[in-house]
């Protein structure tokens, strides 16, 4: 496949009979007369487009397609599809519709996507605009709405080449606070992505109010949470209103309002676990520790953060959130979800993604967490390892296959490389087994795998190719065993840091026990 740029925009047909010619393919994913659905059009960003799930209907090259008009994002809609940044699987250009100053958008790779403007115009205007920036263009990926001019027939459901069910044209979305929806996507079987976004939205709204909803949402990446505003943003305004109550002192200290806080802190009879390891499997625990940080610890004397040697509360949060997101990343089991694709075949991915790492340890998610010096900048240099060597293990073919080998990690190269040269030297082919012998892997690695390759006779490619793949895949295990222990070791040094914050809590946890066994045997007096 050529090249591809990607397009985000409103789209509607004013003139019914307006169609042109395209010289290119045009993949669109939303149907025709209908809207798509912002969730699915950032995760047609997400996922890298069509090559990647197919789409709602492709037009190539001398097609008849409809002249829609092409017009702006307002602000809020803009930024929600460029949070894909940091997770996106974009190999192409973005352009934006309308004016635009100063963005950037980067894939998980970390390769900086070039995002481009376009003014407001027809379609047929665009496409001519983008051929002309581009030179050479082989399809162009247009994420906007295919309504006409008395509004739209229904949404887009289907999230490129998923499925459509014959229940869709009844299943519309409302949208903005108190909104809801008018359709049911309770029905655990329909694993498309938006009734399973649905799904995990519902879930995360039950929960919004607790430390543990709280957390999920801060924790998730920008292009997921971004996503769930399509359903409506009554959680983050129910979310807010609790924070702002648990920020409030006196929500801490009035016997009164002491719901708003988990009532272990008050239980004299549980005793305050020493450090922040024994304390967070339990619950309640986690949950009067983050409200702890969201709420009483601002309001400490600076005095009492002196003594601790504690920082100001974004950073303190930060480590927190960090220290959260390594330990799920860590634990497979939690972090990886199973989903079924739009042919059936299962397949999973993380929910924490080391690159999602990287950008919150790097301070661009907001406050800066402290870490070691150095240990951000190796992690990022090992998964950058792990994803290249993880895309040559995963080639589809000789030929990207070599051309994936041209940017591998040294290492990784040579590891492969002594691999291929002792299998040739244990060959029973004299002329290979005497090349082999001449031919020592030496600095110019990527260029001897690919000599070894063409100098091999027909019969022993496929042996090559499995020898190759068992070296690959054992390149992959080592990489990712080499990020982990890095991880690893970034959250304990998080652990020891975060552990002078728990003891601050621990000190104002035990002061607010004693103060209410002493409020019982008040009480208790009074009665009798």
């Amino acid at each position: 496949m050529g090249k591809t740029v990607y397009v985000v925009s409103h789209g509607r047909l004013y003139n019914p009979r307006a169609s042109f010619e395209t010289p290119v393919t045009l993949h669109f994913n939303s149907l025709s007369g209908a809207v798509v659905y912002r969730g699915n059009g950032i995760a047609v960003l997400n996922v890298g487009g069509f090559k990647a799930i197919g789409a709602s209907e492709t037009i190539g090259p001398g097609g008849t397609v409809s002249n829609y008009h092409l017009s702006a994002f307002n602000d809020w809609e803009l930024i929600q599809h460029l949070a894909v940044e940091g997770n996106s699987q974009l190999d192409g250009k973005l352009y934006v519709i309308g004016e635009l100053q100063g963005k950037t958008v980067k894939n998980s790779r970390g390769e900086e996507i070039g995002v481009e403007s376009i003014a407001e115009c027809h379609l047929d205007a665009a496409v001519r605009t983008m051929i002309e920036k581009e030179g050479e263009l082989d399809s162009i990926q247009l994420i906007s709405c295919r309504i006409g001019l008395g509004g739209g027939g229904g949404g887009t459901i289907p999230l490129g080449n998923e499925e459509s069910l014959p229940t869709d044209s009844s299943k519309r979305l409302r949208f903005g606070r108190g909104g809801g929806d008018e359709f049911n996507f309770d029905d655990e079987e329909d694993q498309r992505r938006l009734p399973t976004s649905r799904r995990e939205y519902q879930k995360r709204r039950r929960i919004s109010r607790t430390p543990e909803g709280m957390r999920g949402l801060e924790n998730l990446p920008q292009s997921i949470r971004a996503s769930f505003y399509e359903f409506g943003d009554d959680d983050v305004h129910e979310q807010r209103q609790h924070w702002e109550n648990v920020q409030r002192e006196s929500n801490w200290t009035t016997p009164d309002r002491r719901h708003i806080v988990p009532m272990i802190v008050w239980d004299a009879e549980f005793m305050t676990p020493s450090t922040i390891n024994d304390a967070w499997p339990e619950k309640d625990w986690r949950d009067a520790f983050y409200l702890f940080l969201e709420g009483y610890y601002g309001s400490l004397p600076s005095r009492t953060l002196k003594h601790f040697d504690l920082k100001p509360p974004g950073e303190l949060k930060a480590n927190l959130n960090l220290w959260l997101m390594i330990s799920q990343w860590l634990s497979p089991g939690e972090n990886l979800v199973a989903f079924v694709d739009g042919s059936g075949k299962e397949l999973s991915a993380e929910q924490v993604m080391d690159s999602e790492i990287i950008a919150y340890a790097k301070g661009d998610r907001g406050p800066q967490p402290r870490t070691p010096a150095g240990s951000v900048e190796g992690i990022e240099f090992l998964s950058g390892r792990l994803m290249k060597i993880s895309l040559a293990a995963n080639a589809s073919g000789q030929g990207e296959f070599f051309q994936i080998y041209t940017s591998i990690d040294d290492a990784d190269a040579k590891f492969v490389a002594q691999r291929i040269h002792s299998w040739m030297q244990g060959s029973s082919n004299r002329e290979v087994k005497n090349w082999a012998d001449s031919n020592p892997p030496g600095d110019a690695l990527p260029e001897w795998i690919g000599t070894s390759f063409f100098m091999l006779p027909d019969e022993l490619e496929t042996e090559y190719w499995q020898i190759v793949d068992s070296a690959s895949d054992e390149a992959v295990r080592y990489s990712r065993e080499l990020l982990e222990e890095s991880m690893t070791q970034l959250r304990d040094a998080l652990c020891e840091n975060l552990q002078a914050w728990w003891e601050a809590f621990a000190s104002v946890r035990d002061a607010l026990a004693l103060e209410e066994t002493k409020e019982k045997a008040r009480r208790n007096a009074t009665e009798h």
